[in-house]
């Protein structure tokens, strides 16, 4: 919901010391919310690669 959007947007700007919230916090917030927090350890092997091609070609 909205006031969901608007404190993460505020958390994101409070990471990087700022003192407003500008749009690109509230696009990095927008994804977020949508989407969940970013995984970064989702790390796949060559073969998982091969195999996530051949599905996604169909």
């Amino acid at each position: 919901d909205l006031a969901n959007l608007v404190n993460e947007a505020a958390l994101q700007a409070a990471r990087k010391n700022r003192r407003t919230v500008s749009m690109a916090e509230f696009e990095e917030a927008k994804d977020k919310v949508m989407m969940g927090a970013e995984r970064r350890s989702m790390v796949m092997t060559d073969e998982e690669k091969k195999l996530t091609a051949y599905h996604e070609a169909g």
